[in-house]
């Protein structure tokens, strides 16, 4: 985690079980029942009383879908 006047940001480590429809920028992905797992970065504004104004999130997606659908050539 780090913060700046106005702004924090956080750094986190996600699982899951694929377990439901997903919809991808690819399409929609049939659940699989696979374990995703993932790294992001949410970048948070925050107004002057704290209050989140915006948020910016960083997430590889292609990783996680590659986890659960291999691509076919």
């Amino acid at each position: 985690m780090a913060s700046a006047p106005g702004k924090l940001a956080v750094a986190f480590r996600h699982r899951a079980t694929h377990s439901g429809v997903w919809a991808t920028p690819l399409g929609e992905l049939a659940a699989t029942g696979r374990t995703v797992e993932g790294l992001g970065i949410d970048v948070l504004t925050l107004d002057s009383d704290g209050r989140i104004t915006e948020i910016w999130v960083l997430a590889d997606e292609l990783q996680r879908i590659l986890q659960v659908h291999a691509p076919t050539t």
